[in-house]
């Protein structure tokens, strides 16, 4: 090639690749850790609930949910030391749905009594609607060695603190803290009862109107 005319247009340079240090930025090619971690835990409890509700969970191996989930064992143990640890998180899941669904419904009343019975109506219908999973759980919730016992007294305190935090906001007079100990105490005893798989409509629509009773002369 000749020595390039001073009329001439200019060569374009062309951009050099990444490997030689450009500054060009390289596609992501891995699953960011948080997002494979919530992969790993969500695909982990989905086959869980399915080898406890089918074999029970005293029954149920590691290798039971490992095979179910078709998920290698070292995937398993990077994020879990046991199945109790599973029990947990499918505990933690659940409650954390339902904690904002029952406080989505107090929400929507402006009355404070007809926000608290919105409030009981959807605990007890998240019960029925998830009763496969609720099953699972329910077994564990008392007894000081039950790995779910912890997560269980803080769900507790919450599910508390949002009938208390709900009532005060919408005017409710002030009334004794164990009286909204015994709202969630009942709450729960009954719940537990509309997990019978003899269970109908007509049950589900008699426990409402006995906690809707319970609140009306207990809170006013």
């Amino acid at each position: 090639m000749g020595k390039r005319d001073a009329g001439s247009p200019r060569t374009r340079t062309s951009i050099p690749p990444a490997s030689e240090g450009g500054g060009r930025i390289r596609p992501r090619t891995s699953i960011p850790p948080a997002i494979g971690r919530r992969v790993v835990e969500t695909t982990v409890a989905t086959a869980a609930m399915k080898v406890f509700a089918r074999r029970g969970y005293a029954n149920a191996r590691v290798e039971d949910i490992l095979e179910e989930a078709g998920i290698a064992r070292r995937t398993f143990y990077r994020y879990f030391t046991s199945k109790d640890d599973v029990l947990v998180l499918l505990y933690e899941i659940a409650t954390s749905d339902l904690l904002r669904l029952v406080k989505e419904a107090a929400d929507t009343e402006p009355d404070p009594f007809a926000g608290l019975k919105a409030a009981l109506d959807r605990y007890l219908d998240f019960h029925v609607e998830n009763a496969t999973v609720c099953r699972v759980i329910m077994p564990f919730l008392v007894g000081g060695d039950s790995p779910v016992v912890p997560a269980r007294r803080r769900f507790r305190a919450e599910i508390l603190q949002l009938l208390v935090r709900n009532a005060e906001l919408r005017g409710l007079a002030p009334v004794e803290g164990f009286t909204y100990v015994a709202v969630v105490s009942a709450l729960q005893g009954v719940a537990m009862e509309l997990l019978e798989p003899c269970t109908n409509a007509d049950d589900v629509d008699r426990a409402k109107r006995a906690l809707h009773r319970l609140v009306e002369h207990g809170l006013r």
